[in-house]
């Protein structure tokens, strides 16, 4: 179920993410551990097919919504932004980002797609909370989403266990009154 998206940001342009994205450019984000460490969602061994698949279930669920992150400059898909799930009844909705392309980390491209994505959800899907969980350890990540108006909420301790390494998970949640009022300050 397509949803007709289209956001365009200051660097990214973010739409609905469709069955033609399955590439081998995305499942190499997917099976790249560079990329993976620190997602919550756990890496494995990911193929076409299973990839495929799990897009499909992304696109026909009614609770969310996954878009693709495109360069605006270049037209390249350089990652995925998931809201899911929505709890349209209380107004909230979890938040996920991966930015899959390296050449595009640390340049800005991720805090201008949450941004992007977080005025879809303020704005357009009237929400009242996005939530997002990030392992502690995420020193750039945890910097990205605080740069888009996250606040720390609490941490779950040892959380996460990645090769045998245990992690706290820290989750972060930014209000539609919070973001208007900074929204402003910035203007």
């Amino acid at each position: 179920m397509e949803k007709n998206i289209l956001l365009t940001g200051e660097k990214v342009v973010l739409r609905d993410i469709t069955e033609a994205d399955v590439t081998d450019r995305y499942l190499g984000f997917l099976n790249d551990p560079q990329v993976t460490t620190f997602l919550t969602t756990k890496p494995s061994e990911h193929t076409i097919e299973s990839l495929r698949k799990f897009v499909k279930e992304k696109i026909d669920s009614k609770d969310c919504i996954f878009l693709s992150i495109t360069d605006k400059k270049s037209g390249l898909h350089i990652g995925n932004i998931k809201i899911e799930p929505i709890d349209y009844e209380n107004k909230k909705a979890v938040i996920g980002i991966m930015i899959g392309d390296k050449e595009f980390l640390g340049k800005g491209y991720g805090t201008d797609a949450m941004k992007t994505a977080l005025d879809y959800c303020f704005c357009d899907l009237n929400l009242n909370k996005v939530a997002l969980g990030v392992v502690s350890e995420n020193i750039a990540a945890s910097k990205s989403y605080r740069k888009a108006g996250f606040i720390v909420e609490g941490v779950l301790r040892e959380d996460t266990i990645w090769n045998g390494k245990k992690y706290d998970r820290t989750l972060m949640a930014v209000l539609k009154s919070e973001y208007k009022t900074r929204r402003k300050k910035n203007a």
